[in-house]
């Protein structure tokens, strides 16, 4: 009988033996992972705060192993986060080898895998490029621009089955550039609403606003698209105050725009009109990666119906010419004299007391094209807010260009005559329409020389190779000069162009 029981009972033994040995095998490591924001600037849309992201949200993830290639197939894998944990669709296996993780946010279904000459990843790894699609369009997401994260390219994870958890520090891909737009003390008792506001460029350039382009979750590096003038519009629908600013945020393409400007326009409207702002200056247009880019706005809806009270005549030409120069109360009337670049009138008109330059003509501070005249930032045009007429009128009022002259000069019969005992030049356009440019004279120092025999008027145009001149139109009796240069201090008449 113990005999029986013995060897009856070993198979038994073995039996459960085996059954446990099933199962306590070890199983295959998986990764997780959590998340930080390391927030340099405040989030646009789509997240809980400015440090934490929402339930819901999604990002990609993809293992790359030292030949850049994605590890077991391991490559732009989605996880959502539920409100405390990331839930990825499928578990991802790790094992024994170190891999390098990317991730990036908001996930993409459109991921690319390619290589780039140039763009620099970190020397133990190879340079494949890992890239996903940036639209920053607003209305190309439901609430408005998407803003984009990336795992911080300097911070590298590594995992493997000894790491099977990774803390992702993720980090902002787009500088953010935010608009407080407040009314002036002048139209303090005024019930002004505020309707959109569009970031743009001034003119096309080949270097401008755009809205799409890629981001390479390898290095964090954004790129552009091909600029094609693109605008970005956000509408906004609120009151605006004279203290408490209405914000319109947008977000954009890391960006030096340079000599490129870069301007706002504003759609307010009052008692069931709509009236827009042209233009708006904005300055520093260099937007780094990241970054957050703050400016003050005040709008003026009293100048801005003086502006649009401005009386222009249409000659035929591609912009329509005001009646009068800046400062003037009539037609035939001279006006007001100012230096090029400068926007309030003088006694004096000297390079001592000329704004852009530091007592002569060889130290010039802005609009300099020759350090042999002074700090050098090849700025060719005047700004907008260096424009006698744009500041001074307001709306999309502006000194003119040399295109604007040179077809007011061979496209229009010039008439010596007398206009209210001034005189100076009648210019008919070719559809019969008329102005009248009053022979001004000029002011140097402190005197006013050459009325009623001289006209010059100021143009935008540096003399770039000689930046103590700036370009004018200069006329008698006898000829007219399209084009001449005077020494920058000169005190010109302006007279403001608009475009139709």
């Amino acid at each position: 009988m113990k005999k029986f029981f013995i060897y009856g009972l070993f198979p038994l033994l073995v039996a459960c033996s085996q059954e446990d040995l099933e199962t306590i095998q070890p199983a295959t490591p998986t990764l997780s992972i959590s998340t930080e924001i390391v927030s340099t600037r405040s989030f646009s849309t789509g997240l809980k705060n400015d440090v934490a992201f929402a339930s819901g949200n999604q990002i990609g993830v993809s293992l790359i192993d030292r030949s850049g290639k994605a590890y077991n197939g391991v490559q732009n894998q989605k996880a959502t986060y539920d409100g405390s944990q990331w839930v990825f669709d499928s578990p991802i296996s790790l094992d024994e080898n170190s891999t390098w993780l990317l991730a990036y946010y908001p996930y993409s279904e459109e991921y690319y895998e390619g290589t780039h000459p140039t763009r620099a990843v970190p020397d133990i790894w190879v340079t494949p490029i890992n890239y996903v699609p940036v639209d920053i369009t607003p209305f190309a997401h439901y609430d408005g621009q998407q803003d984009y994260l990336c795992a911080d390219p300097e911070k590298m994870i590594v995992v493997s089955t000894s790491k099977t958890h990774a803390v992702i520090k993720f980090k902002h891909v787009l500088p953010k550039v935010t608009f407080q737009i407040i009314k002036s003390a002048s139209d303090a008792n005024e019930d002004i609403s505020i309707r959109q506001v569009i970031l743009k460029n001034k003119q096309e350039s080949g270097n401008e606003i755009c809205t799409k382009g890629w981001l390479d979750i390898t290095s964090g590096y954004i790129e552009r698209g091909q600029s094609t003038g693109d605008k970005i519009t956000q509408w906004l629908y609120g009151k605006l105050d004279t203290k408490d600013a209405t914000t319109a945020d947008f977000l954009v393409f890391p960006s030096d725009f340079g000599n490129d400007e870069v301007v706002l326009s504003i759609e307010l409207s009052k008692d069931g009109k709509t009236w827009t702002f042209y233009d708006v200056p904005i300055p520093g247009t260099c937007w780094e990666t990241e970054n957050q880019y703050t400016y003050p706005v005040t709008v003026s809806l009293a100048e801005q119906q003086t502006a649009e009270s401005h009386e222009w005549v249409d000659l035929g030409l591609s912009v329509r010419w005001a009646t009068m120069n800046v400062g003037a109360s009539s037609p035939s009337d001279y006006g007001d004299y100012y230096a090029w670049g400068e926007t309030t009138t003088k006694s004096d008109y000297s390079w001592k007391t000329y704004k852009y330059c530091n007592g002569s003509e060889k130290s010039m501070t802005k609009y300099c094209t020759k350090s042999s005249y002074g700090i050098v930032d090849n700025k060719t045009e005047l700004e907008s807010s260096d424009d006698v007429a744009h500041m001074k009128w307001g709306g999309k009022w502006r000194m003119p260009t040399d295109d604007d002259i040179r077809e007011l000069v061979n496209e229009c019969a010039w008439t010596w005559t007398t206009q209210n005992g001034h005189q100076g030049y009648k210019v008919t356009g070719s559809n019969g329409n008329s102005i009248f440019l009053p022979a001004a004279g000029f002011r140097n120092g402190t005197s006013l020389g050459s009325v009623d025999s001289y006209g010059g008027y100021w143009l935008h145009m540096l003399n770039s190779d000689d930046p103590s001149y700036a370009s004018c139109i200069y006329f008698h009796s006898n000829y007219v000069y399209r084009f001449i240069t005077y020494n920058r201090y000169y005190g010109l008449s302006v007279r403001p162009v608009i475009d139709p």
